[in-house]
């Protein structure tokens, strides 16, 4: 059995994401769900089908990327976010995918499939530094988005290249 994949809020549309940043359970606005009162309801099967081997960790996340910042806003399943609580997510560093659309045929990035439509997003500390389209074969298309620090520093080493170029091209 695999566990579902944790969803992300991309510009109101709601995508998938391989990865499945741990969140930490002692935050205040986290919490355990206790079972519901009637197992046989829906919000009981839910509960159930939480606890199963088809959801190994208990709960699929759903985050979202708010002015920068990346954000744990609902928890399914056993442990849940606060009703109307979103929790900045400045423990996590890393690089996220997210996807939409059919899986390509064929087409493999190591241990994952290729999907139609993909994000790539680099965080440090819960916060955005940079956003990458990815085209349909998993190659980088264009920056979707990069933080003020970081078009700064793109922009000097791009000066610097420049100087360097020129002074290759002056003469001896």
């Amino acid at each position: 059995m695999t566990q579902p994949p944790e969803r992300f809020i991309l510009d109101g549309e709601t995508w998938s994401m391989n990865q499945r940043p741990h969140f930490p359970r002692a935050h205040r606005h986290i919490r355990r769900t206790p079972p519901p009162a009637d197992l046989s309801s829906e919000a009981g099967r839910q509960w159930t089908w939480h606890q199963s081997p088809d959801c190994p960790r208990g709960y699929v996340g759903t985050w979202t990327v708010d002015k920068g910042r990346l954000y744990l806003v609902h928890l399914s399943g056993v442990w849940q976010v606060r009703p109307g609580q979103r929790v900045f997510a400045r423990w996590f560093s890393g690089e996220l995918l997210v996807f939409k659309g059919a899986p390509l045929p064929h087409v493999r990035r190591m241990h994952d499939l290729i999907h139609e439509h993909e994000v790539v997003i680099q965080v440090m500390r819960g916060r955005v530094q940079a956003m990458f389209a990815n085209d349909d074969i998993g190659k980088k298309r264009g920056e979707v988005y990069l933080t003020p620090s970081e078009r700064r520093h793109r922009q000097r080493q791009t000066e610097r290249l420049r100087r360097f170029v020129d002074q290759l091209d002056e003469p001896q």
